[in-house]
């Protein structure tokens, strides 16, 4: 119509665009959305995954750890029955063996095995070749901390006066202080405060109660390998074989003689009158009629102080006196043998006992140490079934016994051929070298069957042999060597 205004677009139009863009917006806004729920659901079972994998390494892992748990107390279980095993073998040999224990080979103790295991019995390493390294110990080749004087303790390498006189107030009745010493009262003011026990040590490991020792100066420590000596204990000790050993395996609690000869029954007294014709029978016996009568002719009266005493006033060779060593006993009657509460006197094993103790003996020097452990019978595979148990060799050792008479007798005060307790330290390990046990044992051989006296686990001091037998078990190999580490 003239005159009026055109519009410039139709509203129509307008609203169609209008609700098209709005569809466009909204669409792409739902798209946008399903995306991000297709991510999130993405994440989520991504998450899912991933927790799923999570639980599956940890619990393989857990199972790998009860596997492994599960080897390993299998190991443990047969390792301890290897060692009980072992405890058997030990109460069978000093029980049945035919031999004399100190003529069997090292063989018989090194890597015996038991099942897919294996055990050893393994003696303290003295650093001396001529005694083995593995086998039975005889207790009576240590130095016995209930029956040495105090002069001997103070003799022993490592030893101070403090701890010797300690160890005399420890064990005797009285609370008398001697010299350094301690009683009750040094005891009562410590932090765990005890009395002195003022009676016989029952084992070597009480020790640690006693005034002046502790665990280094008892079992030692390793040497750092410049071998430099330790400081800051009651004393510095040099020796290398000290420092790493300590004092236990010399020292003993059993070191008792034994009184039964190798068929079991009592030895003879020469002293004892009431025995006299008996002896007389067995001299008879043993060294014929002739040779017997004359020897019991010369036996004179009941004063004989040893063994070797009998054999110089009697002028046996040492061919004779090994004869007749299962069948005697010689003592002085003064000295506690109709007391039976009255402790033997300190007889040590000439024969296994290692240089430190024997340095240890009243009137023995350093020379004298040494010709006795060149001259004596070496144990193991070179040691003669008649040569075990017998201190008849020591006749000759210092040239004519006549000669050295003083010093044969001052000697054989102080000396036995073999004891009556016999000690082992088992080393038990699994066939697959997983797992070990070590024990000490110590058997009273002279009852019928061997009873045990003391059993401990010493399974924390180590394995004492050479790493490469558990490698090679580990790696399921034979084992290839039975040297000992330490």
């Amino acid at each position: 119509m003239p005159g009026k205004c055109q519009p410039i677009c139709d509203c129509r139009y307008v609203s169609a665009v209008e609700r098209f863009g709005s569809y466009v917006i909204a669409r792409r806004w739902t798209e946008g959305r399903k995306r991000q729920r297709r991510a999130m659901v993405l994440i989520a079972a991504m998450v899912i995954i991933f927790a799923l994998v999570s639980m599956v390494i940890v619990l393989g892992q857990a199972m790998q750890v009860e596997l492994s748990a599960s080897a390993n107390e299998r190991s443990a279980a047969q390792a301890r029955m290897v060692a009980r095993s072992a405890e058997q073998y030990v109460l069978a040999m000093l029980s049945e063996s035919t031999d004399p224990i100190e003529s069997l080979p090292e063989a018989d103790f090194a890597a015996v095995p038991v099942g897919s295991g294996y055990f050893w019995l393994v003696r303290p390493d003295y650093d001396d070749p001529g005694l083995p390294a593995f086998g039975l110990v005889d207790e009576s080749s240590k130095l016995d901390i209930n029956l040495a004087p105090l002069d001997v303790l103070k003799k022993l390498e490592g030893m101070t006066d403090e701890l010797a006189d300690s160890i005399v107030d420890w064990r005797d009745e009285d609370d008398s202080i001697t010299g350094q010493g301690a009683e009750s009262e040094s005891y009562l003011s410590r932090r765990d405060p005890y009395r002195a026990k003022n009676s016989p040590f029952e084992s070597v490991e009480e020790l640690l109660m006693v005034k002046g020792m502790d665990r280094q100066l008892l079992f030692g420590v390793e040497a750092d390998g410049a071998g430099s000596t330790l400081t800051g204990q009651s004393q510095t000790f040099a020796p290398q074989w000290y420092q790493a050993h300590g004092v236990y395996d010399l020292l003993t609690v059993w070191g008792r003689a034994a009184q039964q000869s190798s068929e079991g029954t009592d030895r003879l007294n020469p002293n004892n009158q009431q025995m006299r014709n008996e002896f007389a029978a067995m001299l008879r016996q043993q060294l014929g009629q002739s040779r017997g009568d004359e020897v019991a002719g010369l036996l004179g009266r009941g004063d004989l102080r040893n063994v070797l005493d009998f054999a110089i006033r009697t002028r046996l060779s040492a061919a004779e006196l090994r004869t007749l060593e299962p069948y005697i006993r010689v003592e002085p009657l003064t000295q506690g043998q109709n007391d039976p509460a009255a402790l033997p006197p300190l007889r040590v094993n000439i024969n296994s006992a290692p240089r430190q103790v024997l340095m240890t003996l009243a009137g023995l020097s350093e020379a004298d140490a040494d010709t006795l452990l060149a001259r004596r019978p070496v144990q193991g595979t070179t040691l003669s079934t008649t040569d075990a148990g017998s201190i008849a060799w020591v006749l000759d050792a210092f040239g004519d016994p006549q000669r050295v008479s003083q010093k044969l007798i001052d000697l054989g005060d102080q000396i036995t051929g073999q004891g009556a307790i016999w000690s082992a330290d088992i080393v038990a390990v699994s066939g697959d070298g997983r797992a070990f046990e070590r024990v000490r044992l110590v058997v009273a051989r002279e009852t019928s069957p061997p009873r045990i006296l003391f059993r401990r686990d010493m399974t924390e001091r180590g394995w004492p042999l050479d790493q490469a037998i558990l490698d090679n078990l580990r790696a399921g190999s034979a084992v290839a060597s039975s040297a000992r580490l330490n």
